[in-house]
């Protein structure tokens, strides 16, 4: 994948990875957003698009990362699923090993192509197809600059030149916010009721564009790969978090929120009553159930309508201490069982054809999820770092889902 085929353009002084450059003074500084399928990323995305001193692009690339990760997984003789898996029960590498990886990685010609060529049969989501101008404008070399042409390209591509942030959307892309955060860029992620999440993902009434039903066990682990992420990087300056609710109910407060934290200027710029893309045409939303213009706070709660009650039960025993420790109240007030987990049933006959049938009810899987639950009764001095990391994505997730578990009710 990565021989020699050609030569490599190197900048004898090239640009810090975040700071983005449109041939001129301006300067713009790399944002990724990111979280979950059906999370509220694509709105959020839309509503930090309509500020003038930012930039965002819906899905405009998101083959790059597969590739990335794919070269990284490859490299280091790991088979996986998908390239962007769920990370749980599996502790093959570290972020640190994967960043290394990045930083070194060599995107040649004969990649640039390939990355394209498989762009352009991409199909799934709300994506920019418009990307695929500027393909042979591209110039082989290290990830990390190919990464910050594609966000220059891009940006040039939105009319995004005069901007301050400029980046772009993707989901399940969590893996990279480290890579991202580590040289100055910007990330957020969108996270949401994983019950609304199955709901939208599940249970809609229409085309979602997310492809054949994956196994339920599959969503939940992938959305709890959000919150590990989440609470591994709380804490660094240029990482910010938001709930799809609080977008939803109160949209100028959220948005005001990030846009001080980012110091963009005019941060209360107001919201217009409809929500435009980035071509200029009013959006309608990408829900799963019916259009809507703006923001509409329909989908909060959706899930006591469509889910069926031992689905909730699963969602709520296997991402319970997530769900409490992000405020999303549970529906019952009895501990998780494992009869909780044992009874339920996939409903639908369409599973896509990666899984196995028995993906969220096998006995291993079973025990692997109610293992985790009784691991967060232990102290963490007990656990290694690889143990941490093999049940809870990242160490630093662990202390704060241990302490809701164990909070006083």
């Amino acid at each position: 994948m990565n021989e020699p085929d050609g030569a490599i353009s190197e900048s004898t002084t090239p640009l810090p990875f975040a700071e983005l450059s449109f041939g001129s003074q301006q300067r713009a500084t790399l944002m990724l957003v990111t979280g979950c399928y059906r999370s509220g990323t694509t709105l959020l995305e839309k509503l930090l698009h309509s500020h003038p001193a930012i930039c965002i692009g819906s899905q405009p690339f998101p083959v790059s990362y597969f590739f990335a990760k794919q070269a990284f997984l490859d490299h280091r003789g790991l088979r996986r699923r998908y390239p962007l898996g769920h990370l749980f029960c599996d502790a093959a590498y570290t972020a640190a090993e994967l960043d290394a990886f990045l930083e070194s990685l060599q995107i040649r010609q004969s990649d640039i192509d390939a990355i394209f060529q498989r762009l352009s049969g991409y199909r799934l989501g709300h994506w920019t197809p418009e990307v695929l101008s500027f393909h042979q404008e591209l110039s082989p070399g290290l990830f990390p600059a190919f990464y910050r042409e594609l966000h220059e390209r891009l940006a040039s591509l939105l009319d995004g030149e005069r901007a301050l942030y400029c980046g772009s959307k993707e989901v399940l892309c969590e893996e990279f916010i480290p890579f991202v955060l580590a040289r100055g860029g910007k990330a957020v992620v969108s996270v949401r009721d994983p019950r609304d999440m199955i709901a939208s993902l599940d249970y809609g009434s229409r085309d979602n564009q997310t492809g054949d039903h994956r196994p339920l066990l599959f969503s939940l682990r992938a959305w709890r790969k959000s919150v590990a992420l989440l609470l591994a990087c709380q804490h660094v300056p240029n990482f910010s978090w938001v709930r799809y609710e609080d977008v939803a109910r109160d949209p100028q407060r959220a948005l005001n929120r990030l846009r001080c934290r980012w110091e963009v200027p005019d941060a209360d710029y107001p919201l217009a009553d409809s929500i435009m893309s980035q071509d200029g045409e009013c959006w309608s939303g990408n829900s799963s159930f019916a259009d809507a213009v703006g923001v509409t706070t329909a989908s909060v709660g959706r899930f006591h309508q469509v889910l069926p009650t031992e689905t909730l039960k699963y969602i709520e025993a296997c991402c319970g201490p997530e769900m409490r420790l992000l405020g999303y109240e549970l529906t019952s007030a009895k501990p998780p069982s494992r009869h909780d987990l044992e009874t339920y049933r996939e409903p639908f006959a369409n599973l896509h054809g990666k899984f196995p049938h028995d993906y969220s009810t096998s006995p291993a899987r079973i025990d692997q999820e109610w293992a985790r639950l009784q691991l967060l009764q232990q102290d963490q001095s007990a656990m290694s770092e690889h143990d941490l990391r093999y049940w809870f994505v990242d160490p630093r997730a662990y202390q704060s889902l241990r302490n809701v578990v164990n909070k006083p009710e």
